[in-house]
């Protein structure tokens, strides 16, 4: 049982989300992909599909993930007589899409998913950051940067020249390369 906030980073290709009328996010889905010995362990055993049951007891299953999904939407169908997830004002079910099966039903008086967007452009979902604007400028520091570590090489270990009959290197320009070049070239 958690007795503080959940933390959770998604993927993009993990989940969805989608904003009601007034531009606000209200609506959240989650793929999730749990072989069925994972299934058993996040959900109750009786909340299960009996062809997952059978799965999750046969070896040639074990290592097959099977997709779960969890949506979180307004709980349009909501009698607040109820004092369950039917009276709540966001909906939370989660389904096993193989089997067609709902595995879990719960509700929340507020919506329960935390999805901060910076700024969004006409008839866009997903968003973009304050660090979309520092992105350059970050570049920019990244390659001065790497420019200054090199230099600082070339000073303490600059590339040297060596003298032969004939170049039989190719020219290493790196720091503490070594080129060999033609003796006769020095005329």
């Amino acid at each position: 049982m958690l007795d503080g906030l959940s933390f959770q980073s998604f993927h993009l290709d993990d989940y969805s989300f989608a904003e009601n009328g007034d531009g606000q996010i209200d609506q959240f889905t989650q793929h999730m992909y749990y072989t069925p010995q994972q299934a058993l362990s996040v959900w109750d055993r009786k909340l299960l599909h009996p062809e997952l049951l059978e799965k999750a007891n046969n070896r040639q299953h074990w290592d097959k993930e099977l997709l779960f999904v969890k949506i979180c939407l307004p709980n349009y169908d909501r009698d607040a007589s109820k004092l369950d997830f039917r009276g709540k004002p966001y909906a939370s079910i989660t389904i096993d899409v193989e089997h067609e099966h709902i595995i879990w039903q719960s509700g929340y008086n507020s919506f329960p998913v935390a999805i901060p967007r910076w700024e969004t452009s006409p008839k866009e979902v997903f968003a973009r950051s304050p660090g979309m604007f520092a992105l350059p400028d970050a570049k920019t520091l990244q390659a001065m940067g790497k420019t200054m570590l090199i230099g600082g090489q070339m000073a303490v270990n600059p590339p040297t020249w060596a003298f032969n009959d004939a170049v039989i290197s190719p020219i290493r320009n790196l720091p503490g390369g070594l080129t060999i070049l033609d003796a006769s070239s020095q005329a």
